[in-house]
């Protein structure tokens, strides 16, 4: 069995990702913009921030 040329691999790579890039331009062109930030991220931060400060509020009442 005959292993490919791992440079080889890399040109192909490289090429598949100048298309790729070249139609993410495009569409930025066209005014199709991707979102700069996944909102579900924001929302387990701010999740995180309340859950801490009922945990903190708990603490107090109970007396810590």
């Amino acid at each position: 069995m005959k292993l490919p040329h791992p440079l080889k691999t890399a040109r192909d790579n490289r090429e598949k990702m100048k298309q790729e890039a070249q139609q993410i331009v495009k569409n930025y062109d066209k005014g199709q913009k991707p979102q700069p930030v996944n909102n579900k991220i924001i929302w387990y931060v701010i999740g995180g921030f309340v859950f801490i400060f009922i945990l903190k509020v708990l603490s107090l009442l109970i007396g810590g």
